[in-house]
């Protein structure tokens, strides 16, 4: 594992979240955003 963190986040219209995720910063962002959408 890296030694950073990533941070994915989805928000509604109004910049409330309805989805979190984290993970090691060494995974690619797509990979990040998919689950990030499955929460």
């Amino acid at each position: 594992m890296g030694k950073g963190t990533k941070v994915m986040m989805v928000s509604d219209g109004n910049g409330v979240p309805i989805g979190l995720y984290l993970d090691s910063a060494h995974h690619h962002e797509i990979r990040l955003a998919e689950a990030t959408l499955k929460t």
